[in-house]
């Protein structure tokens, strides 16, 4: 039997791009993360319970978890909107059991530069949400997942002018709103 760590380190290193596009093709923004990471964190519990044997095909059942992770998390966001009203949700800004603790102290610690940094960084994330998706996964898969563009076009469904049609006009929007304000408000 193969050693449980090493085997899913290779399965994550050969399925990871795949999956990941899967995943961003398939769901909303906000939610690609959480799906990604459920899918792996679930083929390491088969793996640990069932042994590194039973996945014959790596690629077939990475994949299939995937679509079973994002098939559970919107019939589960379903439900939940079923039972409880957004509004009740959204008055209670601790119900997601995040709270505030420590915020206001490790700001005391933050130099002026990285506070700076970090409220460019959040002001880039805003401006980026009121975009529309198809251009909020396109900027995903390539900055954050690291695909090329042509691994984003069959990810999407696109063809490759498209998404670098779509970047590029981005890219130089931001570029031009950079160099009127000098930063993003």
């Amino acid at each position: 039997m193969r050693d449980i760590a090493s085997y899913f380190d290779t399965i994550y290193n050969d399925t990871r791009k795949a999956v990941l596009a899967l995943i961003t093709a398939k769901c909303a923004t906000d939610d690609i993360k959480d799906i990604f990471q459920e899918t792996y964190m679930a083929l390491y519990r088969t793996l640990a319970e069932r042994g590194t044997d039973y996945v014959k095909d790596p690629q077939a059942f990475v994949r299939r978890i995937a679509r079973n992770k994002i098939a559970d998390h919107y019939t589960w966001r379903q439900r939940w909107k079923m039972h409880f009203s957004q509004t009740a949700w959204d008055e209670n800004s601790e119900a997601d059991g995040v709270g505030t603790f420590g915020v206001q102290d490790a700001a005391a610690f933050m130099t002026e530069d990285f506070a700076n940094g970090l409220v460019m960084i959040e002001a880039l994330r805003q401006w980026l949400t009121a975009k529309p998706e198809r251009v909020q996964k396109t900027f995903y898969l390539i900055y954050e997942a690291g695909l090329t563009i042509p691994e984003t076009a069959k990810a999407l469904n696109q063809s490759e002018s498209n998404v670098k049609n779509m970047l590029y006009r981005t890219l130089k929007e931001l570029r031009q709103l950079l160099a009127e304000e000098g930063d993003i408000k």
